[in-house]
């Protein structure tokens, strides 16, 4: 609920909402349960759909920081919006993030995996 009337006042006109919006990421990603989780990664999607891109920029760094995490999916159609309607503004935290993905596949015993918006992301930079 807290997902879709933040949402919503910000389509509405009240810009003092976008102020939320890494709040919304951090509660997504500290949800316990998977269901839970599910249910506010669809409904931050589903309202964020009609939000404009430009109302992210300000959150541009804390966007990045869980491009490859789980939380990536619900962030997905703002990024890639960004990445076509604003590349300057996504290419410098970008470039930071992935030298230190890219560092820690590097240095890892296990089996990394990188997400899909990671790699959409890095392809649409080289």
């Amino acid at each position: 609920m807290t997902v879709r009337l933040t949402f919503q006042s910000i389509n509405m006109g009240y810009l003092k909402a976008s102020d939320a919006i890494p709040r919304l990421l951090d509660v997504v990603s500290k949800t316990g349960s998977t269901a839970a989780k599910e249910v506010l990664k669809n409904e931050f999607i589903k309202e964020s759909k009609d939000t404009p891109a430009w109302i992210f920029l300000r959150w541009i760094s804390q966007l990045i920081a869980v491009v490859n995490t789980s939380e990536s999916e619900m962030i997905k159609h703002k990024v890639v919006q960004i990445a076509k309607s604003y590349p300057q503004a996504l290419y410098y935290p970008f470039k930071v993030v992935e030298s230190n993905i890219e560092l820690n596949l590097l240095s890892s015993e296990e089996s990394v995996q990188t997400t899909q918006l990671y790699d959409d992301i890095k392809k649409f930079f080289e």
